[in-house]
């Protein structure tokens, strides 16, 4: 991650930002997930995982970001047995399949130029019948110059693209509550043959 965009999502004003507006709608569904196991993909400093922790008290929490100083940064921010920290890579992560109830990733995929296998990963290490809740920038937020420069992503995905992705590895979407230029999603990845079917695409009015 460039320098200037660590220090701009590590920003309080940022943070307050992503807690308060960005992520809420997503926080809110997961509100009553009673799903033990966690992954988080692109924790940061580890402000969204004390988010994660107080909203799903019962559940355990593996926190990993590609960036070994964010780590770092998110283990001395959170001090709670529920949550352990890793350096993984989004697109290529150890774990076995199956082993996480819920992953989630919260504005990270414009930051991986490699997403769509990152969305392949996640629906590898979900169990099935598991949700994936992520939010993002979508292309359209991202054809503003001078945001787009301040940004510097690495992807620029539509949401269409997204929920194509999405099916071809297992997902329904359950919840949509993006906007035209801030995707914020829940889906499910859906047992046995029905997979492939299990996408219906509709895009939010707001």
């Amino acid at each position: 991650m460039k320098r200037r965009v660590k220090l701009a999502v590590n920003n309080p004003a940022w943070d307050l930002i992503l807690r308060a507006f960005l992520i809420k709608p997503v926080i809110r569904a997961l509100a009553n997930d009673q799903k033990n196991l966690v992954l988080e993909v692109g924790c940061g400093q580890g402000s969204t995982t004390q988010t994660l922790l107080k909203t799903m008290p019962n559940a355990f929490i593996t926190a990993v970001d590609i960036d070994d100083e964010q780590i770092l940064l998110a283990e001395k921010r959170v001090k709670d047995e529920r949550a352990e920290f890793l350096v993984e890579h989004a697109a290529e992560m150890s774990f076995d399949d199956e082993s996480f109830d819920l992953v989630v990733a919260f504005n990270i995929l414009h930051h991986v130029p490699a997403w769509r296998k990152a969305v392949k990963e996640a629906s590898r290490v979900l169990k099935p019948g598991g949700r994936y809740a992520l939010t993002g920038i979508s292309a359209a937020g991202l054809k503003f110059g001078p945001f787009r420069k301040f940004v510097a992503p690495r992807a620029l995905i539509e949401r269409t693209d997204f929920a194509k992705e999405a099916k071809k590895h297992g997902f329904r979407i359950e919840s949509d509550f993006s906007g035209p230029r801030y995707m914020r999603l829940v889906l499910q990845k859906v047992r046995g043959k029905s997979a492939k079917q299990a996408v219906i695409y509709k895009p939010a009015l707001g």
